[in-house]
C-alpha cells in the first residue's frame, strides 16, 4: 500500500498481510510508493522534499532553488539561490556560481545574465558588470575589457567602428563627451576620436 510499511522480518510481515494485518504509515520525511510489500520506507533524498503522507514519489525543489538536507517534508526546504548564483536544473542539492562575464543581481534564478558590451565581470558569482574604464572595450559576455587599437574608436551606440575614410586614431586619448561635435580638425566621439589625418 502506498505511503506505508510493515514492521519487523519481511516475511513475518508478509504473513501478517495475509491475516489481515494493518501497515504502518511512513514516518514523516519518508515514502513509499508502489503497491508492493516494504519492509521500510525510502528517505527522501536531498535537493527533494516529500508531503506527508509520503504515498508518492519525492517533489523536487524547483529551478533556482536547492535543498542539501535529507527528509524534508514541505517546499519551505527549498533555498533561494543567493545572487551571484543559479541552478537550471531543478531536483538539485546546490547552486552553481555565474562565470567571468556573467552576473545575477537576484536571488532564486534559474540563470545567469550575460554582461553587455563594454562592461565586464572578472571573478565567480559577481552580482553586477563593471563599466570598462574610458580608452578600453569589451564584447558581450566578457571578463576583461582591452585596449582600443588605434584606427577605431567607440561610437555613441557603444560599438568598436574604424576612423572614416581621410581620419585616423592615435589609441588612447578619450574624451567624456557622448554626442558628435565637429572642430575643423577633430571630431570628438564618445571614449575616442579621430582626427582629420593630413599627409605632408
Amino acid at each position: 500500500r502506498p505511503g506505508h510499511f510493515y514492521s519487523g522480518a519481511f516475511p513475518a510481515a508478509f504473513d501478517q498481510n495475509l491475516d489481515g494485518g494493518c501497515p504502518s504509515p511512513c514516518p514523516n520525511g519518508t515514502y513509499a510508493v508502489g503497491i508492493a510489500l516494504r519492509s521500510r520506507c525510502d528517505t527522501c533524498p536531498a535537493g527533494t522534499f516529500c508531503p506527508p503522507p509520503g504515498d508518492a514519489a519525492p517533489v523536487a525543489c524547483p529551478a533556482g532553488r536547492y535543498n542539501k538536507k535529507l527528509g524534508q517534508i514541505d517546499q519551505s526546504a527549498c533555498d533561494s539561490c543567493p545572487s551571484g548564483w543559479h541552478q537550471m536544473t531543478s531536483g538539485e542539492p546546490f547552486c552553481l556560481p555565474c562565470i567571468r562575464g556573467e552576473f545575477q543581481n537576484q536571488s532564486g534564478q534559474a540563470a545567469c545574465l550575460a554582461c553587455e558590451a563594454n562592461t565586464f565581470s572578472e571573478g565567480k558569482n559577481a552580482t553586477s558588470c563593471q563599466p570598462c574604464e574610458s580608452g578600453r572595450t569589451s564584447p558581450r559576455e566578457s571578463g576583461r575589457c582591452n585596449d582600443i587599437p588605434p584606427g577605431s574608436y567607440i561610437n555613441v551606440a557603444g560599438d568598436q567602428v574604424q576612423c572614416e575614410m581621410g581620419f585616423k586614431c592615435e589609441g588612447k586619448d578619450t574624451f567624456n563627451d557622448i554626442s558628435f561635435v565637429e572642430f575643423s580638425h577633430t571630431i570628438l566621439l564618445r571614449n575616442m576620436y579621430c582626427c582629420l589625418h593630413i599627409e605632408s
